[in-house]
């Protein structure tokens, strides 16, 4: 029961006000909880005790970035590539915020960072194939989610989103085959 958890958590607290992963604990409760603003308070007094928790300061961005926050979660997850330089996610979860803000080139810089890390990162293909659209760079987008589908062809949105540009480019029969596979693996969207 994730409120006794809370209510042992904040007895854990009253005991220790020092105690970060008691902070950090009950954040990630009260993340499933969906109650945002106290996560991010309970990660913000993690941080408060321990600056490089590079853990909380993630998790405190990704908060952020689920309240639409995207500038406050930037900060966080610029902080965290300092702590952690060399995780693809954070790397990634700061170009789906640039993104967000309409920051194209930042967003296209970091999937591409991310990329780096880990080459086998499909979603960061896909994020950065749809700026090079919505730039008007159609080679660069395809190239882009054609090497997603390559890594992992269970991405739906990947065949579909490949389809509207086979679509724009007048090349039907392979629009038609990207969106029947779209279909395919997810009927139901």
């Amino acid at each position: 029961n994730q409120t006794l958890s809370i209510e042992d958590l904040s007895r854990a607290i009253a005991i220790n006000p020092n105690s970060a992963d008691a902070y950090f604990n009950r954040a990630i409760l009260f993340i499933k909880q969906g109650n945002l603003t106290q996560a991010i308070a309970d990660l913000s007094q993690t941080i408060k005790i321990n600056p490089q928790d590079e853990e909380a300061i993630y998790s405190r961005g990704n908060a952020y970035a689920s309240q639409n926050n995207f500038p406050q979660a930037i900060v966080d997850y610029t902080k965290a590539i300092e702590i952690t330089p060399q995780d693809a996610t954070i790397y990634y979860n700061r170009g789906l915020s640039y993104a967000s803000q309409g920051n194209e080139t930042q967003a296209i810089d970091d999937f591409t960072q991310a990329i780096q890390i880990d080459p086998k990162y499909a979603q960061s293909y896909h994020n950065r194939g749809l700026i090079w659209y919505k730039l008007g760079n159609s080679p660069q987008a395809m190239a882009d989610l054609s090497h997603a589908i390559a890594i992992d062809p269970t991405l739906a949105e990947c065949y579909y989103n490949r389809g509207v540009i086979y679509e724009g480019k007048g090349r039907l029969i392979d629009a038609i085959n990207d969106f029947s596979r779209a279909i395919k693996l997810k009927p139901n969207s």
